[in-house]
């Protein structure tokens, strides 16, 4: 079992494309700050200043929830031979409602978020009025930072002293490359989108009554709290999209539902997806793991994929 990295250490972010060696080299330190004094310096020095004016001060049970989080997630990297971790508290930030859909506007409802190129969270101090809610929302942002990480820098096309640098690869999520971007006129094509935050929501759902019973919370009944109050509708079609899929490798290739699960889990966090994609496409036939790259976030892309799902495994019953 690998040792767990220090407090202020992550593993190294990945730097793909044609950038020069000493450029791809500083991205990835300046990554490795991120996690220690560094954080969050980075940003404007104006909207920085007001982030630390308006951050909301932990208080112990928030740290309590942070710490049985990392505990939690660094279980489950451990057991699965993926490198472990902690995510500092200083990276997790509990802002004012309305600043924090000016720091995100694209956020909507979400009531917090990860900013994997900043190696941040940021929470809704709205979500702390519901403490499950708040808990889960933590886990599955959490979850969601350990995940793989790689960017790109590639040169801009004609100008040799420009760079991109751009997301490539976030846990299950792969990105599309500058220079398909450029062919598809701007567009930056995202795959796996749904399947990733299925991946996640499902680690969530399956931990969050654990870290309940690590929370010393007040007066909570944690053995039969209400699942649906505890923010668990998140992503339901893709989960049942996921759940058919476990399922169906699972019988496919005489294996438990768990073990499935955990070489998903260790995909997402260590990035090596071609085994679980050989594993999609044993059971299911070539091309499947692709198709399976079309479900995004919405309810239309995942019926889509359930409907090819069942009448896969409707051909596979009768083999």
């Amino acid at each position: 079992m690998k040792e767990k990295l220090p407090l202020g250490e992550r593993p190294e972010v990945k730097i793909v494309g044609n950038a020069p060696k000493e450029l791809k080299e500083g991205l990835r330190k300046i990554y490795a700050t991120l996690f220690g004094e560094g954080h969050f310096t980075d940003l404007p020095e104006d909207l920085y200043l007001r982030v630390r004016e308006k951050e909301i001060q932990k208080e112990q049970l928030d740290r309590d929830i942070i710490r049985a989080c990392n505990d939690l997630t660094n279980e489950v990297l451990e057991r699965n031979g993926s490198q472990s971790f902690d995510i500092p508290e200083r990276n997790i930030h509990i802002l004012p409602s309305e600043f924090y859909h000016q720091v995100h506007p694209t956020m909507g409802k979400v009531p917090a978020a990860t900013l994997m190129e900043r190696q941040a969270i940021i929470i809704d101090d709205e979500i702390r009025k519901k403490l499950i809610e708040y808990a889960s929302s933590i886990l599955h942002e959490m979850f969601h930072l350990k995940g793989y990480y790689a960017e790109e820098s590639s040169k801009i096309n004609g100008d040799k002293n420009e760079y991109t640098k751009s997301k490539y690869r976030l846990g299950f999520m792969i990105f599309s490359l500058s220079k398909k971007d450029r062919q598809l006129k701007g567009i930056h094509v995202k795959s796996f989108i749904g399947l990733n935050e299925a991946i996640v929501s499902t680690f969530e759902s399956t931990h969050l009554q654990e870290l309940l019973r690590r929370v010393a919370v007040p007066d909570m009944d944690t053995k039969n709290f209400p699942l649906e109050t505890s923010g668990e509708d998140s992503y339901v079609p893709q989960k049942k999209v996921f759940k058919v899929i476990v399922e169906s490798i699972a019988k496919a290739q005489d294996m438990t539902e768990e073990e499935v699960i955990n070489l998903f889990y260790k995909a997402h966090n260590d990035g090596h997806i071609l085994g679980v994609a050989r594993l999609i496409e044993k059971t299911f036939g070539k091309g499947f793991f692709r198709f399976i790259g079309t479900m995004d976030k919405g309810e239309k892309s995942a019926g889509r994929v359930m409907d090819y799902l069942q009448k896969q495994r409707r051909l596979l019953k009768r083999k």
